[in-house]
């Protein structure tokens, strides 16, 4: 991974005060909150065991007719899950077998994160799914909000659905396997995470509401991130 990238997700790091396990600092991503795990250790354990055992066939329906090496999907896919639970997320594997899914809560509401795995190149990616839809009417606004927001993001870019209005954010690190760092994959889920929770606000003024342009609504969002007074760290431009 070239130098540009580790020192992009190395400064996520710093930006949301994430450590590795034992750190003086939380092992989760503050201020955004899992969806946790629910039920007692055992039952948790069970889970995640069984979910381990379904693994092998959702890899022969996505077409990959056997386990590959702990860097081919299978073993990244069992690296992701392992993270996700240490942090306290409750995750499930998606049934073409390539992707995780997981819930975490923002300041603004609930969120959708796949992580997902791809072979040909060799990359593990996150897609964060933004609640609201922009109805028809309001695309064309919205999409200049989505320009707007993209522009200068180290990581990652939102993007719409012009068809039907969806809205996410995605991003992507190249190699996949045992060679994943706990660093790396906190810093990309991490970054997808509150950046999506940072700039869902200006998406829901201009959904709801009719009192802003696309240039005030992102406007609003990055001079809040500027005021002394707000604790959340401005977003990752450069």
């Amino acid at each position: 991974m070239g130098r540009r990238v580790l020192a992009v997700l190395n400064g996520w790091l710093r930006r949301l005060g994430v450590t590795d396990r034992g750190a003086k600092a939380g092992t989760r991503l503050p201020p955004l909150k899992p969806v946790g795990l629910s039920g007692s250790a055992a039952g948790r354990r069970e889970a995640a065991r069984a979910r381990r055992q379904r693994l092998p066939e959702a890899l022969r329906r996505a077409g990959l007719t056997r386990r590959e090496s702990p860097d081919g999907a299978g073993g990244t896919l069992e690296v992701i899950c392992r993270y996700l639970e240490e942090d306290g997320f409750a995750c499930s594997l998606r049934e073409d077998g390539l992707a995780v899914e997981t819930n975490f809560r923002g300041h603004t509401g609930g969120f959708r994160l796949v992580i997902f795995v791809r072979e040909e190149p060799a990359l593990m990616g996150v897609v964060v799914r933004v609640p609201e839809v922009a109805p028809e009417p309001k695309r064309v606004l919205v999409a200049e909000a989505v320009v707007r927001a993209n522009y200068g993001l180290s990581l990652g870019c939102f993007e719409m659905d012009m068809s039907d209005g969806e809205i996410d954010f995605r991003a992507a690190i190249p190699g996949t396997g045992a060679g994943l760092t706990r660093e790396q994959f906190r810093a990309l889920i991490g970054s997808a995470m509150w950046t999506t929770d940072r700039y869902h606000r200006a998406f829901c003024r201009l959904i709801y509401t009719d009192d802003l342009s696309a240039a005030e609504a992102i406007a609003e969002v990055e001079m809040a991130d500027l005021d002394p007074k707000n604790k959340r760290e401005p977003g990752n431009r450069e």
